[in-house]
């Protein structure tokens, strides 16, 4: 056991198992941010995470409306609030994968950012009427 340097291969187990991992930067100073705990509906997907949509990305705009349930859902959501009745919106921290272990899809705990500076063109926004409501509900966050 241990490291083969003819084949570069180590025996440990998951040593030369790849990872794949994306980064998604949104925030533009990571020092200056306001974050809260949330709760994802069950149902929620990102549409635009090709092939993994029951994998929510770093940077999409969550809202909660008074259909909700307290929940926080994407805007394509089936029971997203129209546009201009949006309570409360947050921006997602960090990857979200909405199945569990058994592949069976249920509501999550995350963090979302309601005050800081981030890069508008990283921000998922799923269906462009809801752009500008978003921002108006995020007043505490600086589009950049």
């Amino acid at each position: 056991m241990g490291y083969d340097p003819l084949t570069g291969r180590d025996d440990l187990p998951g040593i030369d198992t790849p990872i794949e991992q994306e980064a998604r930067e949104f925030l533009l100073d990571p020092d200056h941010k306001a974050v809260k705990g949330i709760v994802i509906d069950d149902a929620s997907v990102d549409a635009g995470n090709a092939g993994k949509t029951h994998i929510l990305r770093p940077g999409l705009a969550l809202i909660r409306g008074a259909g909700t349930g307290g929940k926080f859902v994407p805007a394509d959501h089936a029971s997203a609030p129209a546009d201009n009745a949006i309570l409360e919106a947050v921006i997602l921290m960090h990857y979200v994968n909405m199945r569990g272990a058994d592949g069976v899809a249920r509501d999550k705990t995350a963090q979302g950012l309601w005050h800081g500076r981030v890069q508008d063109s990283q921000i998922i926004f799923v269906d462009a009427s809801y752009d500008e409501d978003i921002r108006a509900a995020l007043p505490q966050v600086r589009f950049e």
